[in-house]
């Protein structure tokens, strides 16, 4: 009988990890490259908790390394010595009861969490309204131009104007949710994750909506290209 059930949980774990390949891009991914000098893209997973799942990675070339284990805390890391950035992330898995696939990027090895922010951040950047449609499209010859730090940096400044009261409330008014060493513990960026679902809540036209978790009731809403108003 114990054999019984380590076999069918074999299975299932999987399962788990050819579904959620399928969900971020598909295969192609790549082991870590050999380097005298290693840089490395990390950073934590999460909403509200930390993201019980996978993560993957892209480079400007659409090189892909993943699928990586998100740690117990949310944490992840890859080794990107032999990859050309900027670089792309997808994080699936779940919290709780809820699944979730969220989206980062960054222009540079260092920092990166992925989060419900960073994925209105990579899709306010790209000028999009999903940021899938990015993570999807990193090849050399279709990577969304407007991804670069110029842009990334003024999609966060935007998401920041919308989510001020909240930021203020929390004392998270200076931190950038990409960028910024990050942990899910309930304080700061971390709390407010906790209190509201800030989401694409329609991606074909890229409809912001930010929730309160308690009573379900929509707080303010934008689009991604309009967060800043």
């Amino acid at each position: 009988m114990r054999r019984h059930l380590d076999i069918l949980g074999m299975f299932g774990l999987m399962f788990f990890i050819i579904a959620a390949l399928a969900g971020c891009g598909g295969g192609g991914g790549t082991g870590t490259g050999s380097s005298t000098s290693t840089k490395t893209v990390s950073g934590v997973a999460a909403a509200g908790a930390p993201i019980i799942g996978f993560v993957w990675l892209k480079d400007s070339t659409g090189k892909q390394k993943g699928p990586n284990t998100i740690a117990s805390d949310g944490s992840f890391s890859f080794d990107v010595s032999d990859m050309t950035a900027p670089f792309y992330l997808c994080a699936d898995g779940s919290v709780g009861s809820t699944n979730y696939r969220f989206y980062s990027a960054t222009t540079s090895a260092g920092t990166a969490n992925v989060n419900p922010l960073s994925s209105l951040v990579v899709a306010a950047a790209a000028g999009v309204t999903d940021p899938a449609s990015v993570y999807g499209s990193t090849t050399a010859a279709s990577v969304p131009a407007a991804v670069n730090k110029a842009a990334l940096d003024k999609a966060v400044a935007d998401l920041k104007l919308m989510l001020a009261p909240l930021l203020t409330a929390y004392g998270a008014t200076a931190t950038d949710p990409i960028r910024d060493a990050y942990r899910a513990d309930h304080t700061g960026l971390d709390a407010i994750m906790d209190v509201v679902k800030v989401e694409i809540a329609d991606t074909s036209i890229g409809v912001v909506t930010v929730t309160d978790k308690t009573d379900g009731t929509v707080l303010t809403s934008a689009t991604t290209t309009t967060m800043s108003s």
